[in-house]
């Protein structure tokens, strides 16, 4: 992602560490782990409580043990 943005010309418009943080999260997600998806939840209740986001809820679901 990065060398693609230096190509363009657009590392000074994006923040990669954003990107960087996404592509941990669906990773992990792509193997089972919610851990890093629930500490973004974290990070960001106030805004998922505000639009009433089901999100962390349906992590957790998943994260269970069965």
């Amino acid at each position: 992602m990065k060398a693609l943005m230096v190509k363009l010309l657009m590392q000074d418009l994006v923040d990669l560490h954003v990107f960087a943080g996404a592509q941990k999260v669906v990773a992990d997600l792509k193997h089972h782990d919610c851990t890093a998806a629930l500490a973004w939840c974290e990070e960001h209740r106030s805004r998922l409580k505000k639009g009433k986001n089901k999100l962390e809820f349906r992590l957790r679901m998943q994260a269970r043990p069965s």
